[in-house]
């Protein structure tokens, strides 16, 4: 006994090591458990010990039938490649089994044959034990017979296969049934599209004729009767390799085949198996009899899905030799149904409308997806959307999809996402991208008052147009327009000019809401300003303000080049002033936008014409021959057509030399005239009486006729600078004309120059003075050589050249000086041709000076002298009535040793012509300075010459000098002559000199 034990554990084990005493060892088996080892060990003394180590093998079960008396299973792997052996127990021994009660009498003889073990039949449960390496225990199965009723026939194996097309329109209900004429399939209770028999084996439903057919043979709860066949009870159902469905165990109280119970499918309804994303169920119908199967979802892509059901299955037939006897004959079945389902991409055909108002503040619009071709719907809240749709929606899009918006075709990325891309229509912009296989879209921009743009987007999978969809878009409105205001120069600058409002939904031309003096809308094309609301940005050329409560704006000012603008808004409406101007500013744009949210709503582009302001600068000389008492007439010009100054008059020596600009406006009733700051205004007529004014040295009287202007110089300084007059007319409150008037006025020089006069002076010899140009480089005096003479000082100008016509006045009155403008009129000389005058002789408080002018230039003579006192002589030179020079010599005769204390005129009185012997006689009182020895007194000639302005002579005849003594120093010498005038003596006044002269010792 031991020793048999000891064998059945090498097998097992292959391990084992012997001790002076085996230990009792025993090995329990339950079927429905792990092996389990109990041990009771007694040891001698000293005696040899023996280590056991065991494995625990839960057992399998493996299905095999009966067949002729005979148990098949067939041969898997494990059965095929490894040794066994098979053991039974009784009934009483059903829970487990000791290794070591295996004798010849529990052990079943077998043999493997045509693919399966073949075992002599035993009613009672058998193992079947597999041997690993070294001839260890590797798996023990139990078998499972699925029939122990009768003679099973054998096991049979059947394959069916359907070609079947499905798309979007599968519902995820349970397919029950497929039309083989190709028509579409029955699932559930409603017959729909989506699913469609293309060919394949099949199983005849006999209860609906030839028109269609179940996916799986029809099972029964029941053997049936032999008016059915292919009845089948299922034991097990697989799903792609998943084991869906294990019939349960024994259980009395229902019928049951060889203690597993074979029931209906609709026990295991949930039994399902998940095939990537799809989840895959199969299930019974209500009436037992048929096995349905569903899909969760519609497949994107082709699917294959392997059923396979395990059963048993009979038929019942006749038996003709036993008289009629019924027979069934059971056999183990395998049924393999494949379904080939074929993804169909169906076009979803569907339009939708996004109308977007102004509030659309450009974000994306996230679309829905669905593969099902329900509708398309918004799944974000996108301000100022008002989104319609009819028809299928978009499907999933899927990498490697094509996506075309418009024409243009991108493809989908992974995860079914793709970048923004942009687009356009018209003047419609667009941007598009895809997320998690959802469309997006948004509007970038748009043109004003944008029409209803339509395009396509279209989704192409595996080349197949899977969508076809259809949107019209309404952008947000948006006007725009341009108009043209002209402001002209009556306009008041404190007034506001108002515009109109207008709306979105009807725009209207812009237009004044209020009537302002000299403000006209001269055009105005498109629509105008859109009517604010408070949050709006108003933007004038790139300035920006929010507008306030109740659409107001406090005013604001900006720059249009040098046309200041302030501008506010009130009521929701623009209202704006110019304040300031440039000269002849050009027309201004402003440009008005209104922005909402981020959007541009309306545009409004404003041409601004100013009042007119023109301005201008003269150049006008005036020579020496200009007459003080004419004016100088100005032209005058328009606003409309402003031209350049210009005379209107011609008057000697006056010259426009140059006129830049705008000339002086034609003025009218009520307009100021402002000239340096002096201000008058225009009266009736545009006429102003004459006014004076003066500039430093510059004195001129101005008036205005008809609106233009008149001037005339009156008077000005020696060498005259050039004078501004600034001219300027105002009309209401806006300067209109700006004039610079820079004058000219004629040359006046003026000089001083001392002359000192010695012994070697030959007395009544000229002295020749050089001549200046007035129009050119303006010296001092300067003189030829003369014997002599000394040119002691000369300060101011020389003398000018005098012209024909020319007034020299010669003269000893200093103060006359402090009017500028006095002369004598009866001490002048006229210039003849050429600049010539005939020597004059001029009797001066302290002797006589002789005046002579050649080629212009003057020659000026000491004739006679008082002793010892300085001869003053004024000049002046008066061109038409202007004094162009004033000059003043101061003559140092030569010093002598005596005073004259008093010296008379030899005066012979008024004679008529013809007369004879007028005598005359004059004292002369003359006191030594020092003592003096001797002294002698002669006339230089006793029959002087005496000359009239014309230059004819008289002569005097016996004249004689008396001298007597009077005192120590002083002599007294009278001086006599005679004088005969002819009968034609030429009239007039004659005047000469005679010289005393004197020898002192």
């Amino acid at each position: 006994m031991i020793k048999k034990i000891v064998m059945i554990m090498m097998l097992m084990l292959n391990i084992i090591s012997f001790s002076k005493e085996v230990p009792h060892t025993y090995i329990y088996d339950n079927p429905e458990k792990a092996i389990t080892t109990a041990e009771t060990l007694k040891k001698k003394p000293n005696g040899a010990e023996m280590n056991i180590s065991v494995t625990k093998v839960k057992s399998e079960k493996i299905d095999g039938y009966i067949n002729n008396g005979k148990i098949y299973i067939p041969l898997n792997e494990e059965l095929k490649n490894n040794n066994i052996f098979i053991t039974t127990k009784g009934k009483k021994t059903r829970t487990r089994r000791s290794l070591k009660n295996i004798n010849n009498s529990n052990t079943v003889n077998f043999e493997k044959t045509n693919g399966k073990l073949a075992i002599n039949y035993t009613p009672s449960d058998f193992y079947i034990n597999v041997l690993g390496e070294n001839n260890t225990l590797k798996k023990i199965y139990k078998a499972n017979l699925l029939s122990s009723i009768g003679n099973l026939s054998g096991h049979r194996v059947y394959n069916y296969s359907m070609n079947l097309e499905i798309d979007d329109r599968y519902d995820g209900a349970w397919i029950e049934k497929i039309g083989r004429s190709g028509a579409y399939a029955t699932y559930g209770t409603v017959t729909n599209q989506g699913l469609k028999f293309i060919n394949g084996s099949y199983v005849l439903s006999q209860s609906l004729g030839d028109e269609k057919y179940n996916i799986f043979p029809k099972v029964t709860p029941d053997l049936g009767s032999n008016s059915e066949s292919n009845l089948i009870y299922v034991g097990e159902i697989y799903i792609n390799n998943q084991k869906v469905y294990q019939a349960p165990p024994y259980n009395p109280k229902k019928q049951y085949i060889n203690g597993y119970k074979y029931d209906l499918v609709a026990s295991y309804q949930n039994g399902q198996a998940t095939l990537g994303d799809l989840i895959v169920q199969v299930a019974s119908k209500s009436n037992g009899r048929e096995l349905l199967v569903k899909l969760n979802k519609n497949p994107t892509s082709d699917l294959a899905v392997n059923i396979k059901v395990n059963g048993i299955s009979g038929r019942s037939y006749t038996n003709q030799g036993t008289s009629g006897a019924t027979f069934i004959d059971y056999y183990t079945v395998e049924n393999n149904i494949r379904l080939n389902f074929k993804s169909i991409i169906r076009t979803f055909i569907g339009s939708s409308t996004l109308t977007f108002n102004e509030n659309y503040n450009k974000t994306f619009v996230s679309f829905n997806a669905d593969n099902n071709g329900s509708s398309l719907g918004v799944e974000n809240s996108v301000p100022g959307l008002n989104f319609g749709t009819s028809g299928a929606g978009i499907a999933f899009l899927q990498q490697g999809d094509i996506l075309e918006v418009n024409g243009a075709r991108v493809t989908i990325g992974a995860s079914g996402n793709l970048g923004e891309t942009q687009g356009s229509i018209g003047t419609l912009g667009y941007k598009y991208k895809a997320e998690n296989g959802k469309l997006r879209l948004a509007l970038t921009n748009w043109g004003v008052l944008e029409p209803s743009r339509t395009f396509e987007v279209k989704v192409l999978k595996g080349g197949a147009e899977a969508v076809k969809h259809t949107f019209t878009i309404q952008a947000p409105k948006r006007v725009e327009g341009t108009s043209r205001v002209k402001f002209v120069e009556t306009y008041p600058n404190t007034q506001f000019v108002a515009f109109n409002g207008v709306s979105l939904n009807s725009p209207t031309a812009l237009s004044l809401e209020n009537s302002v003096t000299g403000v006209t809308l001269e055009s105005s094309t498109r629509a105008g300003l859109v009517t604010m609301q408070q949050g709006d940005i108003l933007e004038i050329n790139g300035v920006q303000n929010q507008i306030g409560a109740s659409g107001t704006l406090g005013e604001k000012n900006i720059y249009l080049g040098s046309l200041a603008l302030n501008y506010m808004v009130e009521g929701g409406k623009l209202r704006i002033r110019p304040i300031s101007w440039g000269i002849q500013e050009p027309q201004r744009e402003a440009t008005v936008r209104i922005i909402r949210g981020t959007n541009e709503i309306s545009k409004q582009v404003i041409s601004i014409q100013a009042p007119k302001k023109v301005e201008g600068n003269s150049r006008l000389t005036l020579r020496e021959y200009y007459s003080i008492n004419d004016y100088i007439a100005f032209n005058g010009v328009s606003l409309d057509n402003p031209l350049s100054l210009d005379l209107e008059n011609n008057l000697r020596d006056v010259t426009l030399e140059s006129s830049t600009g705008v000339g002086i406006i034609t003025m009218l009733q009520g307009d100021i005239l402002d000239i340096n700051g002096v201000q008058n205004q225009i009266g009736v007529s545009g006429n102003l009486g004459e006014k004076e004014t003066t500039i430093d040295t510059l004195r001129f009287a101005y008036k205005v006729e008809a609106g233009k202007l008149r001037v005339k110089v009156l008077d000005w300084g020696v060498l005259e600078p050039r004078r501004d007059i600034r001219i300027k007319v105002k009309r209401g409150t806006n300067e209109i004309s700006i004039h610079t008037l820079n004058i000219k006025s004629p040359t006046k020089v003026e000089g001083d120059t001392s002359l000192k006069f010695d012994n070697t002076y030959q007395i009544r010899s000229s002295l020749r003075f050089n001549a200046i140009n007035l129009d050119s480089f303006i010296g001092k005096l300067t003189m030829n050589n003369q014997t002599g003479v000394t040119l002691e000082s000369t300060n101011g100008s020389g003398i000018p050249f005098m012209n024909q016509g020319d007034k020299i006045y010669v003269s000893d009155n200093f103060t006359a000086r402090r009017n500028r403008r006095a002369v004598f009129a009866d001490n002048y000389y006229e210039i003849g041709a050429s600049g010539t005058l005939a020597k004059q002789n001029i009797k001066l408080t302290n002797g006589e000076v002789g005046v002579q002018v050649e080629g212009g230039k003057l020659n000026l003579a000491l004739n006679n002298w008082t002793v010892n006192k300085n001869v003053n002589v004024r000049v002046q030179i008066v061109r038409g009535t202007n004094q162009i020079m004033d000059h003043t010599f101061t003559l140092k005769a030569p010093d002598a040793p005596f005073n004259v204390i008093s010296q008379g005129v030899l005066d012979f009185g008024t004679i008529i012509a013809g007369a004879k012997n007028r005598t005359a006689e004059t004292d002369v009182k003359i006191e030594m300075i020092k003592d003096v020895t001797d002294i002698q007194f002669k006339l230089n000639t006793d029959s002087p010459e005496l000359y009239n302005k014309n230059g004819t002579t008289l002569r005097a005849r016996n004249l004689q000098a008396l001298v007597r003594q009077q005192a120590n120093r002083r002599y007294l010498v009278k001086i006599q002559g005679k004088l005969d005038v002819p009968e034609n003596q030429e009239l007039g006044e004659y005047s000469g000199s005679l010289v005393l002269e004197m020898k002192i010792k």
